[in-house]
């Protein structure tokens, strides 16, 4: 999948494909939206949201031992980041939005949204 990476002071995603909101500032991430095949925030690395069967199944297979998951790879984003590219679907195009540090944060907020371009 290719990786769109965005910096952005909000969440506000709609679907390119069909202009369903996938995540808003008021109402949050709409796991309804049919082109939202999953999505991952770093402040919850370990517990995604995956719809589609098998990327979660891959998911898992590759999380099931984290330390061997993480073996080779400089941090967890770095290994999801390598999961998403090599994951075999070429309709599918995962949106990364960084956010600037919320207050008290002492760092950014990035999640991971995985948009299926083929939805209707």
């Amino acid at each position: 999948m290719q990786i769109i990476e965005l910096e952005l002071s909000h969440y506000n995603l709609c679907s390119p494909v069909n202009g369903e909101p996938i995540s808003t500032e008021e109402e949050g991430i709409n796991e309804d939206a049919k082109s939202l095949m999953g999505y991952w925030m770093d402040e919850i690395m370990g517990d995604p949201y995956i719809k589609d069967d098998d990327l979660k199944l891959k998911w898992e297979e590759m999380t099931r031992d984290k330390e061997e998951t993480l073996q080779g790879y400089t941090d967890y984003y770095e290994a999801l980041e390598t999961f998403l590219k090599e994951y075999p679907c070429k309709t599918w195009i995962v949106f990364k939005i960084t956010t600037g540090a919320p207050a008290g944060s002492p760092r950014d907020e990035t999640t991971w949204f995985v948009i299926d371009m083929e939805a209707e």
